[in-house]
């Protein structure tokens, strides 16, 4: 997985550099003003932090589609059943959208 790598060249690494070893942290911490201070692409944590929120972030994008999905259909006139399928197929559309477009990122950055 293309997040699982540690990039950090030198050794630096400003989220686990006392995890690897290389360089201590007080070190990491001087090394900030240089421009060549290479940044971790992350551990397990940081990556289940990042699909967490981004997870978060696409099912309230989702809610609010189906919302909007769910206000314009009764503005139409629609019986509530109605209302109810069109908010759903909307959010089921979000949801497809956003597998689709994480699998094609996926299979790019691998």
């Amino acid at each position: 997985m293309f997040l699982a790598r540690h990039t950090a060249p030198h050794g630096v690494c400003l989220s686990c550099s006392s995890l690897f070893g290389r360089t201590t942290l007080n070190t990491a911490f001087a090394k900030v003003g240089q421009a060549n201070v290479p940044l971790c692409k992350g551990g397990p944590v940081t990556r289940f932090a990042l699909v967490l929120l981004a997870t978060a972030v696409v099912t309230v994008f989702a809610l609010l589609v189906a919302a909007a999905a769910g206000t314009l259909a009764r503005f139409e006139g629609a019986a509530y059943p109605a209302v109810l399928k069109r908010a759903a197929i909307a959010f089921a559309a979000v949801l497809t959208l956003a597998a689709a477009t994480t699998d094609a990122l996926a299979q790019l950055l691998t």
